[in-house]
This record gives C-alpha cells, structure tokens and sequence, in this order.
C-alpha cells in the first residue's frame, strides 16, 4: 500500500510541500524470519555485480557511507600477457571507486551522484535507474539531455586473480 506523505516547511514565509525521505522498500515481512529486513531493500537496490554493456568489464556496487558506490570489479583483458589496465593516473583500475550516488529523493529505483572516467579523470554527473532487472546509468555533463545512457546486466561469471574476468556467464 502506498504512503502518501506530505511535510509542511516554512522557508523564508513560503509554504514548501515536500514528498517524503526515500524509503528503501515496502517490504512485506519474510515468512521465514517475521521481518522485512536487509534482503528486501537490496532486492531493490542495484546492490551486486554488473556487466557494462560493452561486455568488457564488470562493476560491484555496494552500500557505502555516502549511500551506493561502484568498483571496476572486473574487466576482460585480450592477451593473458598484457598489464593490468592502469587509470589516467598510472593506478590499476583493478577495485578502483568510480561511482558514488545517493538515492533520488521520493523516488525508487533511482539513485544520483557521479562517475569518474577512470581514462583521463573527468568526473561526470550520473543516475542508475533500475529497469526490468537492468541498471541504466545515464553519464552526463550539466543536464541529462547531454549525456549517454548504457544497460548494464547482472554478471553472473566469474572473475579471476587480478580482476580478469574468466567467464561471462
């Protein structure tokens, strides 16, 4: 059932109607343990590994203290001889934070914040929507009209010593 909130503020003698915080999940309590906890709100979150559409490299998101954050977690490599991918800063991108976003205010499924292109270190405002089982991240630059949207898929393979991604699963 869904809750309709408002929130009354006086700023600066105007009325401001506000909808309400975010709210990770309306979960009906698991029959098992008798609580809608942890599983439910991840369930709707892009929480998990995902494979950029590129098919080449797999990123982990995770909870972090600014809300969600992204890692290159994985990333496919042509000659089993060749380096480790390095960033614009000669550092293995092997782990490296390049998404930070908080969740969209009254809205779910749908966080904001940036990336960082790990080529040459522009950062870039981004969403991660979560459509149909896949996550849209729009990268843009001042409006989302300027930008590009990717879908990524849940990665199921496996990756291997070194972030190398081993199957594609």
């Amino acid at each position: 059932m869904p809750r309709i909130l408002f929130v009354a503020l006086s700023l600066c003698g105007a009325l401001l109607l506000m909808p309400p915080p975010f709210i990770a999940s309306d979960a009906v309590a698991d029959p098992a343990t008798g609580t809608a906890g942890l599983t439910a709100a991840i369930a709707n979150t892009p929480v998990g590994t995902w494979l950029r559409a590129d098919g080449r490299t797999v990123f982990g998101i995770e909870t972090c203290a600014t809300g969600l954050c992204g890692r290159i977690v994985g990333f496919a490599i042509d000659n089993p001889n060749d380096p480790a991918p390095i960033d614009w800063r000669g550092e293995p991108l092997c782990g490296e934070q390049i998404i930070t976003v908080t969740p969209e205010y009254g809205i779910r499924n749908k966080w904001h914040g940036s990336i960082i292109n790990p080529r040459n270190g522009n950062v870039w405002q981004a969403s991660l929507t979560l459509v149909n089982g896949t996550l849209q991240l729009r990268g843009y630059f001042g409006l989302p009209l300027f930008g590009r949207t990717e879908s990524w898929t849940p990665f199921t393979g496996q990756i291997g010593p070194r972030c190398r991604i081993m199957s594609a699963g």
